[in-house]
């Protein structure tokens, strides 16, 4: 692994409990972009809208690729994002590689923990900001919370991923976005 990473037991697996709650907001935000910016055949009412979504990542997935066209750039990361989240999930811990005692382990683990990481953060981002032009969220963003964004560098990220979500997810039928 090119980066430096903690060798201490402890630290591999916060980062590890890390991961799962991101995956977990990967889910949270798909279900977001679904529900509000692809709603369907059945349009979006608040019931339905604050009601917890079940699905997994990979329904998210078919279902989003029946409402829209996806570049098939974004349809590669959102791919290997879940087989990554499923061997993450199901079977890495059992590989012979995931040895926390030694240096070869550690290695192998960080670099898988890295990749999957990584390609977390280009599906939450590039589902943010599909969501967020959709929906004309900064129209209405208070400025406190325009400034807190700001800080936490968070259009940095924006700028990383915005060509990416351009292209990302493009509807299919005329049907539009919940505009807020």
């Amino acid at each position: 692994m090119s980066q430096p990473y903690s060798e201490d037991e402890k630290e591999l697996f916060q980062h590890i409990g890390e991961l799962l709650i991101l995956l977990q907001d990967v889910e949270q935000w798909m279900s977001w972009t679904l529900r509000l910016c692809f709603p369907g055949k059945n349009s979006i009412n608040p019931q339905k809208l604050l009601s917890e979504d079940r699905r997994t990542l990979e329904r998210f997935v078919k279902e989003l690729n029946k409402r829209t066209e996806l570049d098939p750039e974004f349809k590669r990361i959102l791919k290997k994002l879940i087989k990554d989240r499923n061997f993450f999930i199901h079977r890495m811990r059992h590989q012979p590689w995931f040895d926390t005692t030694t240096k070869k382990g550690l290695d192998a683990i960080w670099t898988f923990l890295s990749e999957l990481q990584e390609g977390i953060k280009t599906i939450s981002m590039t589902l943010q900001i599909v969501m967020q032009k959709e929906t004309n969220y900064f129209r209405f963003a208070r400025p406190e919370d325009l400034q807190a964004l700001k800080e936490g560098n968070y259009f940095k990220y924006w700028a990383e991923h915005a060509e990416l979500a351009d292209r990302a997810i493009k509807r299919k039928s005329q049907q539009s976005a919940l505009r807020l």
